[in-house]
């Protein structure tokens, strides 16, 4: 089992990335690399560590994938306001797969707040 999901945004050329363990992303840089390769993705790549840190500032990570690796000077904590479609799509998603919610680091408040489809 992977321990993330690429998530293609339509309407944008952007995947996000779920980490779905207390792990880092960057302890799966050279897996995810070499996932985004076989897809021949290039563009903007945001990661959401909401599984691995919870709900901080500091949760996502955007940065660019190109020429077939990340552009390490890219990284960067990306804010994303509260209401933001990104944090709605997550939100969703997790509500259809809750085995990933309940093996989260987030409390057990943030579990239910989720699962009553509020967003986080």
């Amino acid at each position: 089992m992977k321990e993330y999901d690429f998530i293609k945004l339509e309407d944008q050329n952007i995947i996000l990335v779920l980490i779905q363990t207390c792990e880092s992303p960057f302890d799966y840089l050279t897996e995810i690399a070499d996932d985004l390769r076989k897809l021949n993705y290039s563009g903007k790549i945001i990661f959401d560590e909401l599984l691995h840190s919870g709900n901080t500032d500091e949760r996502f990570i955007s940065c660019i994938f190109e020429h077939k690796e990340f552009v390490r000077e890219s990284f960067r904590f990306m804010p994303v306001k509260r209401q933001a479609h990104l944090r709605k799509f997550i939100c969703e998603y997790l509500q259809n797969d809750k085995d990933y919610l309940y093996v989260s680091g987030l409390t057990s408040y943030q579990q239910k707040l989720i699962e009553k489809k509020c967003v986080i």
